[in-house]
């Protein structure tokens, strides 16, 4: 286990921190022009709080390989997709907010010994587009809290994005 917390992480030719099979906090950190994802994780348990990322090359966080991951108060900025769940793994974000990116979020099966992977977003209050790269079996939730009516769902049948709101 270990506790990452008032670092800066800048100009990093590959992921800035690649965790594998850990438990950790991450809180009151940076991330800034990182060569490939600015945190990755396989399966790991981790809390990731006050973060900023910019321009990234990849992924803000990626998250894989059966991990759970809670993520409160995140800005990502100018990077390719923000934040990444596949492979089983179930992210759940709160105040999310970016800007510039390619892809907002993605969740998919890379690997397939693995089953179908999850993100639920609370508090989320940007227009969504088709801003998502959803696989067939996962699933992106927005706005994922009882007190809110209009849920949005993402799923993908037959290769095409289905909003659902509920």
């Amino acid at each position: 286990a270990f506790t990452l917390r008032d670092s800066i992480f800048v100009n990093t030719f590959a992921d800035a921190l690649d965790s594998d099979f850990s438990v950790s906090t991450i809180s009151n950190s940076s991330f800034k022009f990182v060569g490939n994802d600015s945190i990755d994780y396989s399966g790991s348990l981790s809390n990731i709080n006050d973060i900023f990322i910019y321009s990234s090359k990849d992924k803000g966080i990626s998250v894989g390989e059966k991990s759970k991951v809670e993520i409160q108060n995140i800005i990502i900025e100018d990077s390719s997709i923000g934040i990444t769940s596949k492979d089983d793994s179930v992210v759940q974000v709160r105040d999310y907010h970016n800007n510039n990116l390619n892809y907002i979020a993605a969740s998919y099966v890379k690997k397939n010994n693995f089953g179908p992977a999850e993100i639920n977003f609370y508090n989320y209050d940007k227009p969504i587009n088709n801003e998502i790269i959803v696989d067939k079996n996962s699933i992106i939730k927005f706005n994922y809290d009882s007190s809110i009516k209009n849920k949005v769902i993402y799923s993908n049948i037959n290769s095409e994005i289905i909003k659902y709101i509920k």
